[in-house]
């Protein structure tokens, strides 16, 4: 059965309403519902060439197709908007606006190359899992709109993108889109944030992203935030990460300094590790020149460990800043004595790859 509201009508809707096979309102009709309204839609399709305003009701969507079409060339406000069909997905032909929840229930939306807008405080998404999810391989993203003032562990919409600030950024845009990015590590996850703050971050801001596994079929590498520069280069930043294999979800965490617009995931910074580049001996006698024993392949992003043994089995120096701090020769406010020493060099947060050698202090 077909459900057409025609041209021209103004329409109210009553307490609850219920439609099967498709739910039209047609260009020019005005379909407005008040509130703790309730709108249950089964294995129905809901287009609107009109405008549909639902700001305070709740509409339920179930369908067992393959494909549900949601939206039309009019206007979508929705207040809380649930949706099911664990055995299909539903595409967003137009862009919407929801002003409360989006509910996901055994169900994912396809946003093909409309977007989903939450305008308002409290809108935000829920019911994401590994396998049901708001994705688009067609360039549709997801805009939050929010006001933060000195968020603290904050996640505008609840889209996979937390952060904390210590200062007022005002009116705030974060767009969630759905396409990986080439890296020069690889192939980022299937999720990339931009934000627009109304008063740029001066200070360092804490950024948190969340994704699952199928969001991040390629990898093969310890997870790491990487950010786009002005420069239009990609940088990673010292990163924090932990699992939940119940969940299939992963979530990362770094302190960014400088703070930038887009952000993603992507596998840590490769480094081309020439062992015969590292030294084999320095001279820590204060002269200036070869004072301290650099490796020449560590940078400000090193994501790893330098640890220092001596020949008789001690750590006698270990850190994960090498970059800032080197091994000046020292153990305890003390210059060790001429001979051979060990070295690790661990690379990623979880140190499962190594490198071994040693290296001589000489005067």
């Amino acid at each position: 059965m077909r459900f057409a509201l025609l041209y021209g009508l103004l329409i109210w809707l009553p307490q609850n309403l219920a439609a099967q096979g498709q739910l039209a309102i047609s260009e020019g009709t005005f379909f407005q519902s008040f509130d703790n309204v309730s709108l249950n839609i089964d294995d129905t399709e809901l287009l609107t060439d009109g405008e549909l305003i639902g700001t305070n009701s709740n509409i339920f969507i179930s369908s067992n197709f393959a494909q549900t079409n949601l939206g039309g060339e009019g206007n979508n406000h929705f207040g809380r908007l649930y949706l099911y069909s664990p055995n299909g997905e539903f595409l967003l032909v137009n862009s919407i606006e929801i002003n409360d929840l989006l509910e996901l229930n055994e169900s994912s939306l396809n946003l093909g190359s409309a977007d989903l807008m939450f305008p308002s405080e409290g809108g935000h998404l829920e019911g994401e899992t590994n396998e049901f999810r708001v994705y688009s391989k067609d360039g549709g993203k997801i805009i939050k709109t929010t006001t933060l003032n000195k968020p603290q562990n904050v996640s505008p919409g609840n889209l996979g993108f937390s952060m904390s600030s210590n200062e007022n950024l005002g009116l705030t845009e974060i767009h969630r889109i759905h396409s990986s990015t080439t890296l020069p590590s690889g192939e980022g996850i299937s999720k990339t944030f931009e934000l627009y703050t109304d008063k740029n971050p001066s200070s360092p801001l804490n950024i948190s992203i969340s994704y699952f596994d199928t969001e991040a079929k390629n990898m093969d590498y310890e997870p790491q935030i990487w950010m786009l520069e002005n420069t239009g280069e990609w940088t990673h930043v010292r990163t924090s990460s932990e699992r939940n294999s119940d969940t299939q979800s992963n979530r990362v965490s770094a302190n960014i300094s400088e703070p930038a617009l887009t952000y993603t995931v992507g596998p840590e910074k490769i480094y081309p590790v020439d062992i015969s580049s590292i030294p084999t001996a320095f001279t820590p006698n204060g002269d200036g020149t070869n004072d301290t024993f650099l490796i020449p392949f560590i940078d400000e992003d090193f994501n790893g460990r330098v640890t220092i043994i001596s020949r008789w089995g001690d750590v006698i120096y270990s850190s994960d800043n090498y970059y800032d701090a080197p091994w000046d020769g020292l153990y305890k406010g003390k210059l060790m004595p001429t001979a051979t020493y060990y070295y690790v060099v661990s690379f990623g947060s979880d140190q499962r790859n190594e490198i071994k050698g040693n290296i001589s202090i000489v005067r």
